[in-house]
């Protein structure tokens, strides 16, 4: 197991207490796995007497779950920031949104579409940033997001969709690693470390599987993670069974000891099994009495939950199979 560190700030005790009350509110499994066999007309009406039953009650298209689960979402970072007397959960995590809104309205500018998406409970007002990146006056958005922004108008003509992601996600975990070691929280520095590790897994393999060079993949690492740049380098002209067999005896030994590389669709195996690795880190940080860890624990699983929500419920609407909607569930919770 691993072992949470934190520095006890005795104004947590009032948060971590209220967090417990709110704890009990998140989806139980058996109620997300009892969702999977329903169909859509009986859905909904699942949430009466839940925290969604307001949100989700006027559900006619996937427009509208989209707006109803970024409305919940928006309410439920607001009630942990209420508590949050270190403002960490706005400076490393509701932020995230920004670079996220930020990345999907580039890559509409350069294919000359409407973003699919945009959250608009992010820090920068949405129609704000959508007239920034149409007007290209990057300097009226603020730091980091006017240098990305600038860098990326430097080569916009070049930029694929794809690379203007790879680009903008990297950007958004150095800062949010430079953001967390400077707050008191151990915590916030662990979890940046993993997803630095899981854009390198991904990076990684995908190049791998690619045939391209390592000089392809250098560019996309990203330093700071748990596991360091130089394993990337030394494992990269070994056969993928090799490497993964070096890092099932590391850090995420529980992930890769039992994945098959050899099986068409590792990459979604993988991304699966990080996952639950993650949260399953994640877990022990609710048992923090006083500090950030509860906190970061309950808005991390209400993320998800509305993930796995989305997902269900979107899946109803395209009538995808139930075995298929349980399945997919069932890996993730």
């Amino acid at each position: 197991m691993i072992l949470l560190k934190t520095k006890e700030i005795s104004e947590f005790g009032f948060s971590v207490a209220v967090i417990r009350v709110k704890e009990t509110k998140l989806l139980k499994k058996d109620f997300l796995i009892n969702l999977c066999g329903l169909e859509k007309s009986e859905i909904l009406k699942q949430f009466s007497g839940t925290i969604y039953e307001d949100f989700l009650k006027d559900i006619k298209t996937p427009e509208d779950l989209d707006k109803s689960l970024n409305d919940a979402l928006k309410y439920f970072y607001s009630e942990v920031e209420e508590v949050d007397f270190a403002n960490c959960i706005n400076s490393i995590l509701r932020i995230r949104y920004d670079f996220f809104n930020l990345k999907y309205l580039l890559k509409a500018q350069v294919v000359n579409k409407e973003p699919f998406y945009l959250f608009d409970f992010a820090n920068i007002d949405t129609s704000f940033m959508k007239k920034a990146v149409i007007d290209k006056n990057y300097s009226v958005l603020p730091y980091p997001f006017s240098e990305i922004f600038r860098e990326i108008l430097e080569k916009i003509e070049i930029l694929a969709p794809s690379e203007i992601e790879i680009f903008i996600d990297k950007k958004m975990l150095i800062y949010l690693f430079n953001k967390a070691v400077s707050f008191p929280f151990p915590i916030l520095s662990e979890i940046i470390k993993m997803w630095i590790d899981y854009n390198n897994f991904m990076s990684f393999f995908r190049i791998k599987k690619l045939g391209l060079e390592f000089s392809d993949l250098e560019e996309r690492l990203i330093k700071n993670g748990y596991i360091p740049i130089s394993f990337y380098k030394s494992s990269f002209d070994l056969p993928l069974e090799e490497s993964v067999t070096l890092l099932s005896k590391g850090f995420y030994y529980k992930i890769f000891r039992h994945l098959d590389f050899s099986k068409e669709n590792f990459l979604e195996d993988f991304e699966i099994a990080f996952e639950n690795f993650f949260f399953e880190y994640l877990d022990q940080a609710k048992y923090i009495i006083f500090g950030i860890e509860p906190l970061i624990y309950y808005i991390l699983r209400r993320e998800r939950e509305i993930k796995i929500l989305r997902w269900i419920i979107l899946s109803k609407f395209f009538e995808v199979e139930k075995e298929i909607i349980l399945k997919h569930v069932e890996n993730r919770i």
